[in-house]
């Protein structure tokens, strides 16, 4: 069959009024009324029969008309379009052409209303409309009934409703409403609503009124007039003549356009009247659930509408809005000052619908409104589920899925669920919150856990900002030693300390610095001062100076924090010419007066290495007097005074100033510091009894201290020494 270009052979038609009106607008009834279109158009169905069969003997008109009373659609709208694009080329077509090509275009309107071609459809009936309307018969008054042209036009020929200025003839209601009808099923409502309105205008069939009423109703609440339609509906349904129930569907779309525009009222105005007025059950559901949604978005109080919610649960357990109508109903009692009781309903949506997808926000709503409350084993396994595949949750269900499997119990769940703060970029944030909330609740041990995870993941797959963060707790908490073993492994991992004969020694070093930047290049500037600091306290300094010289030199640091390391660094083992180069750069970047009162420590200790003890004595006794100048750093300065005295063998005075030094430092490092070398000095002055009650109050007092070792084998050796005499 050959292709049929519908819509322009419909927009080139001639308009030329037909001679008799009365004929084609019988055929017009004939075939609304043989295809049973969806918006009835009234007429005789014996007028039907009659008239197909009155014309046979292969007139195309009525072959197309056979075909389409045949259900042979396709092929009758072809047909039919063809026969008008043939009386268009006619050039001595007369009245009876134009009725046939009325004929055919009404004929071929509804063949494509049935093939679901709506705006096709409407193309056809607008053009038959357009006809009848244009110019009146013979030239003069109103023909057999048929109205006076209504305004109806379109470019190209094809009629377009608009606002009628006068009553249309009545026969062409029916047609009117077809064409309404396929507008509204297009989109084109203002089309549609002119179509109605030249109906209303026309008749006073009370069929005819009646179903253009219910389509105008019908226009507004499409057009977002959701109010106004129903109003509408109320006052055509007042006299109780009127079937109500014949307009129930129409108030529960109504209810239902109502909800998605944020009408509370007028959802559940129209909602209700449904129930009222339907049929037995049908739509019940979905007008209770309307009912209740209604009265979420406001149309009754939080309470209330946690009661409608509920209600509808009970009636229809069944349903599959259930888990969200318990979702909605736990945030109305939240809302109204019920959160026991909005956790034992999102406690009922978890446990009798753990894989709806409202489960997972109910868990983001508990763990958010109750942080530490414990979850249901129903719960962790449906987080646990919903990991496997690779879903996305909820950030604060992350951080208690991690919670509630920590300690053993669940070690799928925590695998997953760290892998998962790991992977997901927007969860690795959370890794500093995770690992207070496993503190807070009593689960350290599973917060160093996941820390050393974090962190011994360094050489090959840690991220950001993830690893700072787990830097970061290391550090709060003095675990000093687990951030030095992550900088060693770093540090193994790069090969800096190796030696190889494979390839030459420039080309071997480039090598070595390329595969260095890559691995280091991952990690923030924090991170780095957090690993290097992790070597410094546990005595590791040379290996934190090649981070602090990436920190400068890479990242540009110029921190004052920063400089005070690399110089302390180079003070203990670099040559004195880099040590004062270092010194020089950490004064340079002095900029308050505590920074510049350390400034004045690392010159001392220069001083002191360079053999400039009176000199050094002399800052530091400065530092020591300064008001402003903290305790520690005041007994930091005075454990360097007595420095001085015991590398110039006044070990007297060496002793004099490391007591002095607990005066300001009471319980803190510099004061083990002080005891050890005061024990050392006593031992010069052959005072053995003093040391050792210097070493062993080391012990007592300080027994992790890094001091502590270097005490008991003085200890021993005082020991050994007395039993020898």
């Amino acid at each position: 069959m050959r292709n049929c270009r519908w819509l322009p052979l419909a927009a080139r038609l001639p308009l030329v009024a037909p001679q008799s009106a009365r004929l084609a607008l019988g055929l017009l009834a004939v075939v609304l009324t043989a295809t049973a279109a969806p918006v009835q158009a009234g007429g005789s169905e014996a007028i039907g029969s009659e008239a197909v069969g009155s014309e046979a003997g292969g007139d195309p008109l009525v072959a197309g008309l056979a075909l389409l009373s045949e259900g042979r659609y396709a092929e009758a709208a072809e047909a039919l379009a063809a026969l008008v694009a043939e009386q268009e080329q006619r050039a001595d077509a007369g009245a009876a052409d134009d009725e046939r090509s009325i004929r055919a275009l009404i004929g071929a309107g509804q063949s494509l209303r049935h093939l679901g071609k709506q705006a096709e459809a409407l193309e056809f009936f607008e053009a038959a409309i357009t006809r009848h309307t244009a110019t009146p018969p013979n030239g003069g008054g109103q023909p057999d009934g048929v109205g006076q042209p209504n305004g109806m036009s379109r470019p190209g020929g094809v009629g377009r409703a608009n606002p009628p200025g006068a009553a249309a003839g009545g026969p062409l209601d029916p047609l009117r409403l077809a064409a309404a009808d396929c507008a509204f099923r297009t989109g084109a409502f203002e089309v549609a609503a002119a179509h109605c309105a030249a109906v209303l205008a026309s008749t006073d069939q009370p069929s005819l009124r009646a179903a253009a009423e219910r389509l105008a109703v019908r226009v507004k609440n499409e057009q977002g007039q959701c109010r106004e339609a129903w109003e509408r509906l109320e006052v055509l349904c007042r006299p109780p003549e009127v079937d109500r129930a014949a307009w129930a569907d129409v108030a529960l779309a109504i209810g239902l356009r109502a909800l998605t525009q944020r009408e509370p009222q007028t959802a559940a105005d129209a909602c209700r009247w449904f129930l009222d007025h339907a049929p037995a059950d049908a739509g019940r559901e979905v007008a209770v659930l309307g009912v209740a949604w209604a009265a979420a978005q406001g149309a009754e109080s939080h309470a209330r509408a946690a009661e409608l919610l509920l209600e509808f649960v009970a009636e229809f357990p069944g349903s599959p809005n259930v888990p969200r109508a318990l979702l909605v109903a736990a945030g109305c009692l939240r809302r109204s000052d019920q959160p026991a009781e909005a956790s034992e309903v999102l406690q009922r949506l978890l446990a009798e619908h753990p894989q709806s997808s409202e489960a997972a926000a109910a868990i983001a709503q508990l763990a958010e409104w109750s942080p530490g409350a414990p979850l249901s084993e129903a719960a962790l396994e449906t987080i646990r589920q919903q990991l496997d595949r690779g879903e996305a949750i909820a950030d604060a269900v992350l951080v208690e899925a991690i919670a509630a499997s920590a300690g053993g119990n669940h070690p799928e769940l925590w695998q997953a669920a760290t892998d998962a703060l790991l992977e997901r970029p927007s969860s690795r944030g959370k890794v500093e919150q995770v690992l207070a909330v496993l503190g807070e609740r009593g689960k350290p041990a599973d917060a160093e856990r996941l820390a050393a995870m974090i962190l011994g993941g360094a050489a090959d797959d840690a991220v950001e900002p993830a690893f700072e963060q787990a830097a970061r707790w290391a550090a709060v908490h003095g675990r000093w030693s687990m951030l030095a073993l992550a900088a060693e492994y770093m540090d193994a991992g790069t090969g800096s300390d190796a030696s190889g004969s494979e390839m030459g020694g420039s080309e071997m070093r480039g090598s070595r610095a390329a595969e260095e930047d890559a691995r280091w290049e991952r990690f923030s500037p924090l991170s780095l001062r957090l690993l290097a600091e992790g070597l410094v306290q546990v005595g590791r300094s040379r290996k934190a100076r090649p981070l602090l010289d990436r920190l400068v030199e890479v990242h540009q640091v110029s921190d004052f924090d920063v400089f005070v390391r690399r110089a302390e660094i180079a003070l203990a083992s670099d040559p004195r010419a880099d040590a004062r180069a270092a010194v020089e750069q950490a004064i340079a970047a002095v900029s308050t007066p505590g920074e510049q009162t350390l400034a004045d420590i690392l010159q001392a200790q220069l001083l002191i290495r360079e053999a400039r003890m009176d000199e050094a004595r002399v800052l530091l006794e400065g530092i020591v007097r300064d008001g402003e100048t903290s305790a520690e750093i005041k007994a930091r300065a005075q454990w360097l005074m007595g420095e001085t005295h015991f590398l110039q063998r006044r070990y007297r005075e060496a002793v004099e100033a490391y007591r002095v030094v607990e005066t300001f430092n009471g319980e803190g490092a510099w004061t083990a510091a002080a005891l050890v070398q005061a024990g050392k000095a006593f031992e010069q002055l052959g005072r053995p009894r003093d040391a050792a009650i210097c070493y062993s109050g080391l012990l007592r007092r300080f027994g992790d201290s890094p001091h502590a070792a270097a005490a008991r084998d003085r200890l021993a050796a005082i020991g050994r020494s007395t039993e020898l005499r």
